[in-house]
């Protein structure tokens, strides 16, 4: 019993001390997707905070492309329940780009190591608002990407900016067709095609989006269609035509009975 108690306040005493080294929190002052003059204003990209006090090794990286573009390393001293920020020195870290990012730290502390990858994205500029919506109906209530040849398609183009708008329609051989209605359009050949709406405005990013769009032959369709149909009705009729047939020939021959002859009187 004395044993048991002693393993249980050595494993307890054992859990203790790892919550106390692995206390360690590190937390990005970095959002995901940031505009350039948002990043450019941003004192610290991290902040270390820890519950006992102890000192840690840092090495920081920058990665732009896949490329390294900022690195450094540096010992810091963390009091009890202190908190620090991290800061990239900006005499050997060069001016904020557009691109895709990611900052990595690694962090030494008592035999321990802390790692922490922190991908992030920068825009020279902001996004200008766009949604597109398609139907085969001015009033946008059977939103649809397939299409009859020759059909009006319609088009319902939020873009509250009133950025400069561009319609590309693509086929499958990628041949391009400018839309200059930018209400409705009609398509008289039978495919696949993308429908491709692009806007771009002074101060604000371009943005595209891209939409299947599939054309059906109406005429071979409904052709098909009826050929279908009437093929199936005159079956149908041939079926109970003799179904009919077998039924009253069955009911004549056993309502019909033979005449008694003379020989079977007598």
């Amino acid at each position: 019993m004395k044993l048991a108690k002693t393993i249980i306040t050595i494993f307890t005493v054992y859990l203790l001390f790892i919550a106390i080294v692995n206390a360690l929190e590190i937390k990005s002052l970095i959002e995901d997707n940031m505009l350039l003059e948002e990043v450019n204003q941003l004192d610290s990209i991290v902040v270390l905070s820890n519950e006992k006090t102890s000192s840690f090794i840092i090495n920081e990286q920058l990665f732009l492309l896949n490329e390294v573009i900022y690195e450094n390393q540096q010992q810091i001293f963390l009091e009890e329940n202190e908190t620090r920020n991290l800061y990239l020195d900006k005499e050997l870290f060069p001016n904020w780009t557009s691109g895709d990012y990611i900052y990595y730290v690694n962090i030494i502390n008592e035999g321990k190591e802390y790692k922490e990858f922190i991908p992030f994205s920068i825009s020279s500029y902001p996004d200008i608002p766009l949604e597109v919506n398609i139907c085969d109906n001015k009033n946008f209530n059977n939103q649809n990407k397939i299409f009859m040849k020759k059909q009006d398609i319609f088009l319902n183009i939020n873009n509250p900016l009133e950025a400069n708008i561009k319609i590309v329609l693509k086929d499958e051989n990628t041949k391009e067709i400018i839309i200059e209605n930018k209400e409705s359009f009609t398509i008289n050949k039978p495919g696949s095609y993308t429908l491709e709406v692009s806007v771009s405005k002074q101060g604000y990013e371009d943005k595209t989006t891209i939409t299947p769009i599939q054309i059906l032959n109406k005429e071979i369709t409904m052709t098909k269609e009826r050929v279908s149909y009437h093929t199936i009705i005159i079956i149908l009729a041939v079926v109970v035509i003799i179904i009919l047939a077998v039924f009253f020939f069955r009911k004549n021959l056993f309502e019909k009975k033979p005449e008694k002859t003379d020989y079977q009187n007598s």
